[in-house]
């Protein structure tokens, strides 16, 4: 989540006025995240204060793919899994537009992303709700092309040539040696389960609950499923393990947390268990999952508005994550 396009008081009132959610009492940017632009929106309705957020939709989401999204999120919650479902406007339509964006306004799900520290306990919450989320996928039929999968790659990484003697050359240079290595053992469509994938499965993009009572913390809820699509199953998991399983330290260097990678993967498997060809390509998925965010954050580094509220995430970090997974095998297994 975050803030590319601005919205006013007077504009988000004119937008609400087509839903039948009550009076607009407060609106706030939510500045994590990096992709589509997200408020905070609270209203007053029936004497009681209500919560949902607002979505404004940027250039990397195709407005075609809207409906496919919205059907999936709402799958998921009429088959009890906690997605953000959108909210209908008074004509039925569930998707708007508002400062020439498309836009919704869905449901607040309660919690709290972005825990800190991570934990073995929060990783086996998120391990075998993410395989659950994967088993309820099986019954969503219609399939969706990953826009940003291993196909992409190489015309992402020629939109974002650097000038020779900039840092951002070298990291090229890097990235196109890891891209060959990378292409040249993956897997073929038809060799590893395939299904629905959240595809950017982040901490900000998973809520969790217990922390307060200091009890059994669980998910309460995923978001932003804006990246969904259908491809191996084992692309989720390689997220969680690039991006949930290292801490960095004050120097910058980034230290792996087996304790909590064996607790994921240990959880996940408890609810689905892994083929012997899917724990054999973890490791060069984890390489991926690397490389992939690698790209898009150095093209966003390169193209994003200098007006925009949220600054682009660090390439760099993932440099570091990808050279770790392409120098060991030890991921948890």
């Amino acid at each position: 989540m975050a803030v590319y396009t601005p919205v006013s008081w007077e504009e988000a009132q004119a937008f609400l006025a087509k839903y039948d959610l009550g009076a607009l009492q407060d609106l706030r940017p939510i500045k994590q995240g990096t992709e589509n632009t997200n408020f905070f929106l609270d209203t007053a309705q029936n004497g009681k204060i209500h919560h949902f957020v607002l979505t404004l939709f940027e250039k990397r989401v195709k407005e075609a793919d809207l409906p496919w999204f919205i059907g999936f999120v709402k799958y998921l919650a009429e088959n009890q899994f906690p997605a953000a479902t959108p909210f209908p406007q008074k004509q039925g339509e569930l998707i708007g537009r508002l400062n020439s964006r498309p836009a919704l306004i869905s449901k607040f799900l309660e919690g709290q992303n972005n825990p800190s520290p991570i934990t073995p306990e929060i990783c086996a919450a998120l391990g075998k709700n993410l395989a659950k989320f994967h088993l309820i996928g099986q019954g969503w039929k219609t399939p969706r092309k990953n826009d940003l999968g291993i196909e992409s790659w190489t015309a992402l990484l020629k939109q974002s040539e650097a000038d020779k003697e900039s840092r951002f050359h070298t990291l090229h240079l890097y990235a196109e040696k890891a891209l060959k290595r990378i292409l040249s053992d993956w897997p073929l469509k038809n060799e590893m389960p395939q299904g629905q994938i959240h595809g950017d499965l982040f901490p900000d993009n998973v809520m969790f609950t217990g922390f307060e009572e200091k009890g059994e913390i669980s998910l309460s809820g995923m978001i932003d499923f804006y990246f969904a699509c259908t491809d191996f199953l084992a692309w989720d998991l390689a997220i969680i393990l690039a991006f949930w399983c290292f801490d960095v330290n004050q120097d910058g260097e980034i230290l792996f947390k087996l304790d909590c990678a064996q607790s994921f993967l240990k959880s996940y498997e408890s609810v689905r268990a892994l083929t012997k060809l899917e724990k054999q390509k973890l490791p060069l998925f984890c390489q991926g999952a690397a490389l992939r965010f690698l790209l898009t954050r150095f093209y966003d580094w390169t193209h994003c508005p200098k007006e925009a509220f949220v600054k682009p995430k660090d390439p760099f970090d993932c440099q570091k994550r990808l050279h770790y997974f392409a120098n060991t095998e030890e991921i948890g297994l």
